[in-house]
């Protein structure tokens, strides 16, 4: 009606709408009404890309998303415009040269959206940095050396566990490592991107303790010393043949060995991890028997004595040829030998071995 809006120019439309128009004019009536309806199909969102555009070192992988729901992203990587003849979007699209990436969405029903584009430069990474010898145990110290394929590139490194960056040390020779440390590194140069980090844990035990004198068969009580070349250690140790630990005896000076004994020791040291145990079994074994007067033709009958130079060890003997035991006579005085006899004894000690087995045998020249 002539009540409605005026025409005055260009009408927008942003959603399906009838539009209606008639026509008025002075002294005349007015004009049939004209219709039409503009059917407005809306566009598809754009898509995204994570990450956007810029510059990689090696390659990057590309996730590509658009918030119309069932909508279909096509794209392409050679820099033309896709269409739905493009590839479509399925999974994340892994670039490791410079690529454009272009893409634009679909989806039925729907003006298909405008065209994403970005490009992705990518540069070469430096090779990264190897060890040698590689992350390990070792005893005492290590040193590593390290190198690169990439030529004419500097190395990087620290030794706290941190990210080695270009502020970091430069490595000019080999590392020596001498506490447990994680060593990190990486390598750059020029007109490259930095290489990705190489990491290797080198565990440094303290060198085990050693022995003085070394463990075996003694006939007298002995003092056993224990040495340690790594400066500053602590040693640790045991004379019941149990393990070591840092809540065992410290060693401070020679331990006195009066009996049959393990002893087993280790060091500790900070920054490093603790020794191997060293283990020495002291075997004291009793003195063997003297007979007094010895072995021998004699013309009267003999009182033998058996003796021991080990204090407080019993003697055991027989006079019949056979093997003495804890089981066989106890030495309490002179033996009288009258007739022709072959005496044998041992000795044992609390806490020592049993002796050797003497024998002597004792004549008579009457025959007797």
């Amino acid at each position: 009606t002539t009540a409605s809006s005026a025409y005055t120019g260009p009408v927008p439309l942003t959603t399906t709408t009838t539009l209606k128009a008639m026509a008025a004019a002075s002294g005349m009536s007015n004009s049939s009404v004209t219709s039409a309806t503009y059917t407005i199909q809306q566009s598809v969102a754009p898509p995204s890309f994570n990450p956007a555009g810029g510059t990689f070192a090696g390659s990057v992988t590309v996730t590509m998303s658009t918030t119309t729901s069932g909508a279909s992203i096509y794209y392409t990587t050679d820099g033309s415009t896709p269409t739905t003849a493009s590839s479509v979007y399925t999974v994340p699209v892994p670039l490791t040269t410079t690529t454009t990436l272009r893409a634009m969405a679909a989806a039925s029903g729907m003006t298909n959206s405008s065209v994403t584009s970005a490009t992705y430069t990518i540069s070469q990474a430096a090779a990264p940095p190897t060890f040698s010898p590689a992350g390990g145990s070792f005893v005492g110290s290590v040193t590593v050396t390290m190198s690169t394929a990439t030529s004419g590139a500097t190395i990087y490194y620290t030794t706290d566990g941190s990210t080695p960056t270009t502020a970091s040390s430069a490595y000019t020779g080999p590392v020596p490592l001498t506490t447990t440390t994680t060593l990190r590194a990486m390598a750059a140069a020029s007109g490259m991107a930095n290489s990705s980090v190489t990491s290797a844990a080198y565990t440094i035990r303290v060198v085990a303790p050693t022995f003085s004198p070394a463990g075996g068969t003694y006939t007298s009580t002995l003092s056993v010393s224990i040495s340690e070349t790594t400066p500053g250690a602590t040693v640790y140790y045991t004379t019941d043949g149990s393990t070591p630990t840092t809540a065992s005896s410290v060693y401070t000076g020679p331990i006195s060995v009066p009996r049959t004994t393990t002893l087993r020791a280790m060091a500790a040291a900070p920054g490093m991890a603790n020794s191997a145990v060293t283990s020495a079994t002291y075997t004291l074994q009793t003195a063997t028997p003297t007979f007094n007067p010895s072995g021998g033709t004699y013309v009267l009958p003999q009182l033998v004595s058996i003796s021991d130079a080990t204090p407080g060890a019993t003697i055991y003997y027989t006079t019949d040829g056979s093997t003495p035991t804890t089981a066989s006579s106890v030495y309490s005085g002179p033996i009288l030998v009258i007739t022709r006899t072959t005496i044998k004894a041992m000795a044992v000690a609390p806490g020592w071995a049993p002796s050797a087995v003497a024998t002597a045998t004792y004549n008579n020249l009457l025959g007797l």
